[in-house]
Parts: structure tokens; sequence; C-alpha cells
């Protein structure tokens, strides 16, 4: 009998670390795609403050341009 819960409580240690490590792993995976979605957003946000800037530059703020409209 003892043999059999020893034998259990091992396979069990076992699954929970192979589950442990494929949660790492995955956790790694969610991590490096964290970093692309920070690089992205910091990309986009620049992009916008350059179509911002060049935006006011075409038509800028306070003078009368009907004929950009």
């Amino acid at each position: 009998m003892i043999k059999r819960i020893l034998r259990e409580l091992a396979k069990l240690e076992n699954n929970k670390l192979k589950l442990v490590e494929e949660q790492a792993k995955t956790q790694k995976q969610i991590d490096d795609v964290d970093v692309k979605i920070k690089e992205w957003n910091i990309l986009k946000k620049e992009y916008e403050k350059i179509e911002k800037k060049f935006n006011n530059c075409i038509n800028p703020k306070g003078t009368n341009n009907e004929w950009a409209r």
C-alpha cells in the first residue's frame, strides 16, 4: 500500500514539475509579447506626434485658409 502511495506522489510531483516548466515558458512568451506591445505603442505615439506636428504645419491654427478646406 505505501509503495502505491509513494508512486502516486512521485507521479503527481513529476506532473507538477512539468506544468511549472510549461508555465515558465508561457510566462516568457507573454513577457516577450508585452515588450513588443510596448515598443509598438511607443512607435504609435511617436507617429501621432509627428502627424499632429505635420497637420499643424499644413493648417496652422488661427489662420484662415479657405483654399485648404
